[in-house]
């Protein structure tokens, strides 16, 4: 017995995750360790309707995933910009001084309902967003380091416009 857990804690449980791969063999020995099932005869019949049963169920569940599908949308990303300077890459601020107006014209390809800007944490800012065609002002609300507005935007170029307070 305490071979057994010395075996599984050193191959399974204290490796870093690339080492997981260690269990796939296991399986297979488990699996090796399956003694084959008697073969019994079945009449033609339930053969039939096991079959008759594994095709229905198959065609329930394409149809429920059709019908969720369009029911539940997923979030679709319709244009991020990153660089080097965004937080994912750990950018260093950069100390601007106050009624600073930092601008950008970005394109949105297609309708959205959600934008977002990130900003450094700590940042005293204001951002608006505004529709170049139309003239439209959104304000974005701060939430933590990112400016975000949940608003039905149609697709165009919009210009973001940053203000350090």
């Amino acid at each position: 017995l305490a071979l057994g857990y010395l075996a599984f804690h050193t191959l399974l449980w204290e490796v870093e995750p690339r080492y997981g791969q260690a269990i796939l063999p296991l399986l297979w020995v488990a699996l090796a360790a399956i003694p084959r099932q008697a073969s019994q005869s079945r009449p033609r019949w339930a053969n039939q309707a096991s079959l008759l049963n594994g095709a229905t169920a198959s065609l329930v569940a394409f149809g429920a995933a059709g019908v969720l599908g369009t029911q539940l949308p997923q979030k679709q990303v319709i244009a991020a910009q990153r660089s080097q300077l965004s937080v994912q890459y750990h950018a260093k601020p950069k100390t601007v001084t106050p009624g600073t107006v930092l601008a950008e014209v970005v394109d949105v390809n297609a309708p959205a309902n959600y934008f977002s800007v990130q900003i450094h944490a700590g940042s005293q800012v204001q951002v608006t967003l505004t529709n170049l065609a139309t003239g439209q002002h959104y304000r974005l609300t701060m939430a933590g380091s990112v400016a975000r507005l949940h608003h039905q935007l149609a697709a165009g170029q919009y210009r973001i416009t940053v203000q350090n307070l």
